[in-house]
Protein backbone atom coordinates (compact mmCIF):
# COMPACT_ATOMS: atom_id res chain seq x y z
CA UNK A 1 0.00 0.00 0.00
CA UNK A 2 1.34 3.46 -0.90
CA UNK A 3 2.25 5.95 1.81
CA UNK A 4 -0.46 8.32 0.58
CA UNK A 5 -3.08 5.59 0.87
CA UNK A 6 -1.87 4.77 4.39
CA UNK A 7 -2.06 8.44 5.29
CA UNK A 8 -5.61 8.60 3.93
CA UNK A 9 -6.62 5.58 6.02
CA UNK A 10 -4.97 7.12 9.10
CA UNK A 11 -6.81 10.41 8.55
CA UNK A 12 -10.09 8.57 8.08
CA UNK A 13 -9.49 6.64 11.33
CA UNK A 14 -8.78 9.88 13.19
CA UNK A 15 -11.94 11.48 11.81
CA UNK A 16 -14.14 8.50 12.59
CA UNK A 17 -12.79 8.05 16.13
CA UNK A 18 -12.53 11.68 17.19
CA UNK A 19 -15.19 12.98 14.79
CA UNK A 20 -13.04 15.79 13.56
CA UNK A 21 -12.51 16.51 9.92
CA UNK A 22 -9.40 15.08 8.27
CA UNK A 23 -6.43 17.44 8.33
CA UNK A 24 -6.89 18.02 4.60
CA UNK A 25 -10.62 18.76 4.81
CA UNK A 26 -12.00 21.93 3.35
CA UNK A 27 -13.41 24.66 5.54
CA UNK A 28 -16.06 24.75 6.77
CA UNK A 29 -15.09 21.36 8.18
CA UNK A 30 -18.49 19.87 7.53
CA UNK A 31 -21.85 20.29 5.91
CA UNK A 32 -24.89 19.20 7.91
CA UNK A 33 -28.13 17.70 6.61
CA UNK A 34 -30.81 17.61 9.31
CA UNK A 35 -33.58 15.01 9.12
CA UNK A 36 -36.99 14.45 10.67
CA UNK A 37 -37.62 11.98 13.49
CA UNK A 38 -37.67 8.41 12.21
CA UNK A 39 -36.94 9.51 8.63
CA UNK A 40 -34.11 9.27 6.12
CA UNK A 41 -35.87 11.54 3.61
CA UNK A 42 -33.71 14.40 2.35
CA UNK A 43 -35.80 17.57 2.33
CA UNK A 44 -35.13 20.70 0.23
CA UNK A 45 -32.80 22.36 2.76
CA UNK A 46 -30.77 19.15 2.96
CA UNK A 47 -30.71 18.83 -0.81
CA UNK A 48 -29.29 22.35 -1.01
CA UNK A 49 -26.49 21.30 1.36
CA UNK A 50 -25.78 18.20 -0.75
CA UNK A 51 -25.64 20.38 -3.87
CA UNK A 52 -22.98 22.52 -2.11
CA UNK A 53 -21.02 19.35 -1.27
CA UNK A 54 -21.21 18.18 -4.89
CA UNK A 55 -20.11 21.60 -6.14
CA UNK A 56 -17.11 21.56 -3.79
CA UNK A 57 -16.24 18.03 -4.86
CA UNK A 58 -16.35 18.94 -8.55
CA UNK A 59 -14.18 22.03 -7.98
CA UNK A 60 -11.52 19.87 -6.29
CA UNK A 61 -11.66 17.10 -8.84
CA UNK A 62 -12.25 13.38 -9.05
CA UNK A 63 -9.61 12.50 -6.43
CA UNK A 64 -11.49 14.28 -3.64
CA UNK A 65 -13.18 12.16 -0.97
CA UNK A 66 -16.51 12.58 0.79
CA UNK A 67 -17.06 11.26 4.31
CA UNK A 68 -20.59 10.98 5.74
CA UNK A 69 -21.23 10.53 9.46
CA UNK A 70 -24.85 9.41 9.96
CA UNK A 71 -26.61 10.03 13.29
CA UNK A 72 -29.88 9.56 15.16
CA UNK A 73 -31.08 11.04 18.44
CA UNK A 74 -31.82 9.27 21.71
CA UNK A 75 -35.58 9.74 21.22
CA UNK A 76 -35.51 7.41 18.22
CA UNK A 77 -35.91 3.74 19.08
CA UNK A 78 -32.63 2.12 20.13
CA UNK A 79 -33.50 -1.02 18.22
CA UNK A 80 -33.75 1.01 15.00
CA UNK A 81 -30.94 3.49 15.67
CA UNK A 82 -28.18 1.79 13.63
CA UNK A 83 -30.59 0.95 10.81
CA UNK A 84 -31.93 4.50 10.64
CA UNK A 85 -28.42 5.97 10.75
CA UNK A 86 -27.40 3.67 7.90
CA UNK A 87 -30.48 4.68 5.89
CA UNK A 88 -29.65 8.37 6.44
CA UNK A 89 -26.07 7.90 5.30
CA UNK A 90 -27.20 5.88 2.29
CA UNK A 91 -29.79 8.51 1.33
CA UNK A 92 -27.16 11.25 1.43
CA UNK A 93 -24.72 9.08 -0.55
CA UNK A 94 -27.34 8.23 -3.17
CA UNK A 95 -28.17 11.89 -3.69
CA UNK A 96 -24.48 12.76 -4.02
CA UNK A 97 -24.13 10.00 -6.64
CA UNK A 98 -27.09 11.54 -8.51
CA UNK A 99 -25.21 14.86 -8.36
CA UNK A 100 -22.22 13.28 -10.12
CA UNK A 101 -19.92 12.07 -7.32
CA UNK A 102 -18.62 8.55 -8.00
CA UNK A 103 -19.79 6.02 -5.40
CA UNK A 104 -16.23 4.85 -4.75
CA UNK A 105 -15.29 8.35 -3.51
CA UNK A 106 -17.94 8.36 -0.73
CA UNK A 107 -17.58 6.66 2.67
CA UNK A 108 -20.26 6.33 5.36
CA UNK A 109 -19.82 5.88 9.11
CA UNK A 110 -22.89 4.96 11.16
CA UNK A 111 -23.02 6.38 14.70
CA UNK A 112 -26.62 5.99 15.84
CA UNK A 113 -27.15 8.16 18.91
CA UNK A 114 -23.61 7.65 20.26
CA UNK A 115 -22.34 11.12 19.29
CA UNK A 116 -24.97 13.73 20.10
CA UNK A 117 -24.36 17.38 19.35
CA UNK A 118 -26.66 18.45 22.14
CA UNK A 119 -27.72 16.77 25.35
CA UNK A 120 -31.34 17.41 26.29
CA UNK A 121 -33.68 16.10 28.99
CA UNK A 122 -35.36 12.79 28.18
CA UNK A 123 -38.24 13.22 25.75
CA UNK A 124 -37.08 16.66 24.53
CA UNK A 125 -36.80 17.29 20.79
CA UNK A 126 -33.25 16.82 19.50
CA UNK A 127 -33.31 17.95 15.86
CA UNK A 128 -29.58 18.81 15.94
CA UNK A 129 -28.76 15.17 16.65
CA UNK A 130 -30.75 13.79 13.69
CA UNK A 131 -28.22 14.52 11.03
CA UNK A 132 -25.82 13.45 8.32
CA UNK A 133 -22.55 15.32 8.70
CA UNK A 134 -20.50 15.51 5.52
CA UNK A 135 -16.81 16.32 5.06
CA UNK A 136 -15.07 16.84 1.72
CA UNK A 137 -11.35 16.02 1.86
CA UNK A 138 -8.72 17.26 -0.55
CA UNK A 139 -6.81 14.77 -2.69
CA UNK A 140 -3.41 13.54 -1.51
Amino acid sequence: MRFGALLGVALWALWSVAFVAPANALLPPSHIVFLSTGSAEIRQAGDNVLREVASTFHKIGIKARVFIGAHTDSAEAQSLSATLSSERGTAAKQRLIELGIPADRIWISVYGDSRPWVITPAGSPQPQNRRAEIVVALPE
